[in-house]
């Protein structure tokens, strides 16, 4: 299976070429999520990092849980801003 890129962004507002990309990939017969740092080559192609985080699509819906529980108390804490707040 060839890997498929779901969507990719930049890990710091500067733009500084890491980039964290999401995609589905599959390994040994296993298809799993993958959530890796990406950075920019002196050739201006991105290549993978050790840094991420590899889970089976079984625990994707748990990691999403996740996610959203610590947007919530970021928010709760005035760490992040809701979308529509300036």
């Amino acid at each position: 299976m060839t890997p498929i890129e779901i969507g990719k962004f930049f890990k710091t507002p500067r733009h500084s070429g890491d980039v964290i990309v999401g995609s589905i990939r599959e390994y040994e017969g296993r298809k799993f999520a993958d959530f890796r740092l990406h950075y920019t080559d002196r050739d201006g192609c991105m290549k993978p990092t050790k840094k991420g985080i590899a889970l089976s699509l079984r625990k994707l819906e748990e990691f999403a849980e996740l996610i959203a529980k610590t947007i919530t108390k970021a928010r709760e804490l005035g760490l992040i801003r809701q979308e529509d707040e300036p």
